[in-house]
Parts: structure tokens; sequence; C-alpha cells
């Protein structure tokens, strides 16, 4: 993973590339690589552990949140320990790319998506618009995370048989 990773599929993470996020993200704020605590292979575990829980996106967030929030250095079992206080509880997949690659725009957009979707009793119109900035959002989104740029491969290979 680098800082310039824009290919970065959020469903797709495993703990191994979950670590190498962790990694990229404390190296970018800290400017220096991140070396683990103890046996790298505790952290794995633990990651898996928080990757079964809550799931890839969620924990994605969740690192992204750790590292911006805390000034001092942190380790994976000190965001693991405290995952609860990281966790964004609704629309992981959109928060990732506003917090990662927004534009001043897209932030107030966010802003305002956040506030109308926390309002109790909206009116119609308030359910018209969060409706259509969550879509525009979540459209952006997608472009800037390449969710759907895979292409899945429907084509059948031939088979040759082995006489011929």
């Amino acid at each position: 993973m680098t800082k310039a990773n824009l290919n970065l599929i959020l469903k797709d993470l495993n703990s191994r590339s979950l670590y190498e996020l962790f990694s990229s993200l404390y190296e970018e704020k800290h400017g220096f690589e991140y070396e683990g605590v103890g046996f790298i292979g505790n952290e794995m575990h633990k990651l898996k552990v928080v990757l079964e829980d809550y799931g890839p996106e969620n924990v994605a967030c969740a690192i992204l949140n750790c590292i911006q929030r805390n000034d001092r250095k942190v380790s994976v079992p000190y965001f693991t320990a405290g995952i609860k206080y990281y966790l964004v509880p609704d629309y992981p997949d959109i928060y990732w790319a506003v917090k990662r690659y927004g534009t001043l725009e897209i932030r107030k957009l966010w802003n305002a998506f956040t506030l109308l979707d926390a309002t109790w009793l909206p009116a119609a119109s308030q359910k018209a618009k969060t409706k259509q900035i969550k879509n525009k959002l979540k459209e952006w989104s997608d472009a800037q995370t390449k969710k759907n740029a895979r292409k899945i491969n429907t084509k059948t290979k031939k088979r040759i048989p082995k006489g011929s």
C-alpha cells in the first residue's frame, strides 16, 4: 500500500492488507516506518479478530480514525483494544473516500449529509435531500475507490481435447 494507492477495495481487505494499511498511514503521519510491538503474528491475529467482528470497511475506517486522532505513536494492539472508539456508525465506504480523497466541496457535502441524516423527524423535503446527497456521495466514492472498476471474465475457456 502506498500513499497514492487509489485502487483500494475496502471489501477485499484481509488482516495482512489491514496491517499494511496501518503501516502506510502511520508512516504518512509520523514520517517513519511502523515498527511492530512484539511478534508480528500476534498483531495479525488481533487484526483478524476485529476483522471478523466488524468487517473490513469498518476496520479500515477505524484505522484511519485511530491514526488521525492520536498525536502520539500508536500500535496495532493499542488500536484493537480501543477499536470501539474509532468505529464509524454508518456508511464506512463513503466515509473512507471523503476522509482520504475529499475536496473541500465534498467535505461540505458530507457535513450537510450527516446533519440531515441525524434529524430525528425529518420533513419529506429533508428526506429527499438526504437521499439525493447520499446518492451523489456514493457515486463519487465509488469513482474514487474504483469499486466497480473490476471486470469479471464471463467468457469460458475453450477446451481442446487431449487427442487433437
